[in-house]
């Protein structure tokens, strides 16, 4: 069976923060600088600090440093891909309105019974209400990069088929089963009455509910059936095109970075 590529957060790039700009060589040794925009290490620092309040267990014990150094590695990388995003996004004349992040934040806030309380869960985080426009900000420049990027990604109907013949194990159905259900009263006696019947049908067992006693019996089974092509295509082409929609970012992205001027 074939290996399958799983896309991330819709595709989108996970900002982390807003990178600022700033004069190279000016105060403290930055975390990377990318066309001439100076990651801060204090940005690094900021985002460590975040996880190890969130997190503090995953910093403890022996390879607790080993743990920051590659979270710092990683938070530093990903810093270096928004710069390059927030780049690319202003060359392509891609914007995200003050409207469009509110409305992104009225829904983060749903899933709390206040303001206040949602604002209490990003405090607590190490996330301040500005930062975290700021990152929504970035990923919703992110996603419409992505979908700039991508536009032109298409499955073709043989590809499609191919890996329906590939991977056909996973279209396999679900097993019918034919059952059969006798209800009694649900007192002790119709109880008793059930085991005397369930002994003459052998091998079943009477249950209890709240309401009533059941015997239960599986009569046939049969296996599942296979999916014909037709239902699952739809299913096959939305696969094949997140994986197609992953890679020709991740070529994009790559081939940016190889253009930048990064120093880290």
């Amino acid at each position: 069976m074939r290996s399958r590529a799983v896309p991330v957060a819709s595709l989108a790039v996970l900002a982390l923060v807003l990178v600022a700009s700033a004069l190279p060589g000016c105060g403290p040794k930055p975390a990377a600088t990318v066309n001439g925009v100076t990651i801060a290490q204090a940005q690094v620092d900021s985002e460590i600090a975040a996880m190890k309040k969130e997190h503090p267990e995953i910093f403890k014990g022996a390879n607790g440093q080993k743990m920051e150094e590659q979270f710092r590695k990683r938070i530093v990388d990903n810093l270096v891909t928004n710069v390059l995003v927030l780049q690319e996004a202003k060359a392509k004349g891609i914007s995200v309105s003050d409207a469009e992040v509110e409305a992104k934040i009225k829904s983060m806030a749903h899933a709390y019974p206040s303001q206040a309380a949602f604002e209490a869960a990003m405090t607590k985080t190490g996330t301040s209400m500005a930062a975290l426009r700021e990152r929504l900000k970035t990923q919703a420049l992110s996603q419409k990069l992505v979908s700039s990027v991508t536009a032109k990604v298409k499955v073709t109907d043989a590809e499609a088929k191919q890996y329906y013949l590939v991977n056909k194990e996973m279209f396999g159905g679900q097993p019918t089963l034919h059952v059969v259900a006798i209800k009694f009263g649900p007192t002790p006696a119709d109880f008793k009455t059930a085991k005397k019947v369930a002994a003459q049908l052998k091998n079943v067992g009477p249950y209890m509910t709240a309401g009533a006693s059941w015997i239960i019996k599986v009569m046939d089974r049969k296996a599942p059936a296979q999916q014909p092509y037709a239902a699952v295509k739809a299913q096959i082409v939305k696969i094949l095109t997140e994986e197609k929609q992953v890679k020709a970012f991740n070529d994009w992205l790559q081939s940016l970075k190889k253009k930048a001027n990064i120093s880290q």
